[in-house]
């Protein structure tokens, strides 16, 4: 029998450490959703310490264990994400999205809202609450003046206009979704 691989590409959202070099990593990816998976020997000689480090897209090799994922092969991507959003949508993912919740949509829209530096921060930090509330099922969407048929042809230029637009209808209602869940 032979041992299944799968790559793809993966946010490093946090990095915990077990052992004295073994650290189990908290990665979004674009073909699991959230995953946990092993990092055995993290030493500053590493070779794929440089390329897990939080706040990083990285292509990933990853072998499924009984239990939790193992990483056997990891290289830096290309993309460059906003170190601001980063524990924004670490915190978020873990509260709102669960474990293994494959979203391929809603992981290319943060992928992009990460890579975009002409957006303002703050307002970015909204429209990806309102995304990853939305897909999680916590917030209504026609709530911020959108259909869910609208929504789910929008790109994330059009959800930043409309929260721009009605930042404190925004603000509400996402404060709103979020003490509704009790989270």
């Amino acid at each position: 029998m032979s041992i299944e691989k799968y790559t793809c590409e993966a946010l490093v959202l946090s990095e915990y450490n077990i052992a004295e070099s073994d650290a189990i990593l908290l990665l979004y990816t674009r073909d699991f959703g959230v995953i946990n998976a092993k990092q055995s020997s993290l030493k500053k000689s590493s070779k794929l310490r440089q390329h897990l480090l939080v706040g990083r897209y990285c292509d990933v090799t990853l072998v499924k264990g009984r239990e939790i994922y193992r990483i056997a092969g990891a290289r830096e991507s290309l993309r460059k994400a906003n170190r601001d959003l980063i524990p924004h949508v670490s915190g978020l993912a873990k509260r709102f999205l669960g474990f293994e919740n494959k979203n391929i949509k809603l992981y290319d829209r943060i992928r992009e809202y990460g890579c975009r530096n002409d957006l303002d921060t703050n307002s970015v930090r909204l429209c990806m609450m309102a995304d990853i509330l939305t897909v999680g099922g916590y917030l209504d969407i026609s709530k911020l003046d959108m259909t869910l048929e609208e929504y789910k042809i929008s790109s994330i230029d059009d959800m930043y206009m409309k929260v721009a637009l009605l930042r404190d209808l925004a603000v509400k209602n996402i404060r709103d979704a979020v003490e509704a869940s009790m989270l």
